[in-house]
């Protein structure tokens, strides 16, 4: 018999097994991530950008192209050559930060989204929500990290991968949506 959740009342009828439990949880990351798919695009361009600052061959790039992974959906993602080198590792993993934070300030400020309730007013914030939910590096992001931090001496685990991790984790609780709107909200 399959385990059951059950929300509030103990009737047969609000009693959801775990399988249609991720289902409506999937569903629900799916739906946030078609809205805020802006960002991602974001998201995956500055992965790209950095790979070729740094010389790294990509092999395979692909955007909204949905498919279902062990920690939930993912609608972009591309594979790289392994850079040997730990730092490049980093800098390729955490590109969203350094860039898609300061590319989303320059939009909010070039297309400044002040003033009355508009159409182009929302739209304009949703762009720049978007790329600041987005900026957060992703769970597989962190994992890359991880994989190649074999040749770390350690201090960088305290100092970078412990933090991007819990910061990776927001995501699964929509974290990244609270911090992009806080920070749209202290920058107007």
């Amino acid at each position: 018999m399959p385990s059951k959740i059950t929300f509030g009342v103990t009737s047969e009828q609000s009693t959801l097994d775990r399988s249609q439990y991720n289902t409506i949880y999937r569903n629900f990351i799916l739906l946030k991530e078609y809205i805020f798919i802006f960002g991602i695009v974001c998201h995956e361009i500055s992965h790209y950008i950095v790979c070729k600052l740094l010389g790294i061959e990509i092999y395979t790039w692909s955007l909204f192209n949905s498919h279902s992974t062990e920690s939930g959906v993912c609608f972009g993602y591309f594979t790289y050559e392994n850079p040997n080198q730990y730092y490049k590792e980093i800098l390729i993993n955490t590109a969203p930060l350094y860039i898609n934070i300061p590319f989303g300030i320059v939009l909010l400020l070039v297309l400044d989204p002040t003033g009355t309730i508009s159409i182009y007013n929302t739209v304009s914030l949703w762009l720049v929500v978007s790329i600041f939910a987005k900026s957060i590096p992703s769970t597989g992001d962190i994992s890359n990290i991880h994989f190649y931090r074999k040749h770390d001496i350690g201090v960088s685990i305290i100092l970078i991968t412990y933090p991007l991790d819990k910061l990776a984790q927001l995501q699964l609780y929509y974290g990244d949506v609270v911090l992009a709107v806080v920070l749209v909200y202290i920058l107007l």
